[in-house]
């Protein structure tokens, strides 16, 4: 009985918040399911085309949380989602001001753009591309040169400025070639390149009115961004809501 009167109490309070949503343009449903939490979220979203969903701030000694029905569902799900961590946006919501959507050079970060470019066009905001380039790329390439077996003390001073030149010519010809394929869609864009670590130049490049777009592998985790690395590091500390659309299926770890 008691089990039951709180759902009647639950249902309703629901549903007054969805009266509140409602427009003549806007549908509203309410749909209360028993069973573990996650995995009801999980279920719920195969039929949505966004889980939209709250992470944690900082705990007893000041570490970030992710929280745990948060990981569970962006583990294990396969719907894109938006985690909005709780801080000044959520004392004080407001529309966004730009979509950035963040890329590597790869097609995995590259099934992000269709999504960026949805959500600026359903929120009439501006699109912004960023690329980042740093150390990790200039390795890289010459581990792809055979030129990593060299010792930093032992490396032509010239070389690493040389091949940081380079990739970041390409970098820049890629975010151009970017900014015209998506212009005729929508011509609100622009492109940025970052230079420095990752995630860190990230996290500096967005603001708490943005949303960040990030790419995931599918339900085994991350692939270019591997969670406990770069994701996880963007989906705890950035100060604006992130939105992981979902790449390949990918079951390893």
């Amino acid at each position: 009985r008691d089990s039951a009167r709180k759902e009647r109490t639950l249902a309703e309070e629901m549903e007054q918040m969805a009266a509140e949503l409602r427009t003549p343009e806007r549908k509203v449903t309410v749909d209360i399911r028993i069973g573990d939490v996650a995995e009801e979220i999980i279920n719920a979203g195969t039929e949505a085309d966004m889980i939209v969903m709250m992470t944690h701030g900082r705990g007893a000694a000041g570490r970030v949380i992710f929280g745990s029905m948060a990981d569970r569902v962006v583990r294990h799900g396969s719907t894109p989602t938006l985690l909005v961590r709780v801080g000044e946006l959520t004392r004080s919501p407001k529309v966004p001001d730009r979509i950035v959507c963040a890329l590597d050079g790869s097609p995995i970060a590259e099934r992000g753009v269709p999504a960026a470019v949805r959500l600026a066009k359903a929120l009439d905001l501006p699109l912004h591309f960023v690329r980042n380039v740093g150390l990790q790329d200039v390795k890289a390439a010459l581990r792809d040169a055979r030129t990593d077996w060299l010792a930093p003390s032992d490396m032509h001073p010239e070389l690493y400025d040389q091949t940081l030149n380079q990739i970041r010519d390409e970098a820049i010809a890629y975010l151009k070639a970017k900014e015209e394929e998506i212009k005729p869609e929508w011509p609100r864009v622009s492109t940025e390149l970052l230079e420095g670590s990752v995630p860190f130049t990230l996290m500096w490049a967005v603001d708490v009115d943005d949303i960040l777009v990030i790419t995931t592998r599918g339900q085994g985790g991350y692939k270019r961004w591997s969670l406990g690395s770069v994701a996880e590091k963007l989906i705890r500390e950035a100060p604006c809501p992130v939105f992981l659309e979902r790449g390949p299926e990918d079951t390893t770890n």
